[in-house]
């Protein structure tokens, strides 16, 4: 079983790049992010376009209407969701 990256920390803690050579190679099989460099994370990141990527909103706009796909999750993840992004208001299961 490879491991998971998991960063509750500030955005610059980990590169962003070495996370995404990562995850290309096969070294981590996903992380969590909980924030990034450059918040909200901008629409051309490479982490946008890892595999199956999926949005959920988590955290205090729980209480507001959000399309399906933005719809909290629960946990355990399902064994699909192998890689996920924490945002403040979001998370991308990849």
């Amino acid at each position: 079983m490879k491991p998971v990256l998991i960063n509750i920390g500030r955005g610059t803690i980990i590169s962003e790049e070495s996370i995404i050579e990562a995850l290309n190679n096969g070294w981590i099989s996903g992380a969590i992010l909980d924030v990034f460099p450059k918040e909200p994370l901008p629409v051309d990141s490479p982490l946008w376009s890892q595999p199956n990527g999926t949005q959920m909103s988590v955290g205090p706009n729980q209480d507001k209407e959000l399309p399906q796909e933005d719809q909290p999750v629960s946990l355990p993840l399902p064994a699909s969701a192998g890689f996920a992004f924490l945002q403040f208001s979001s998370f991308l299961f990849v």
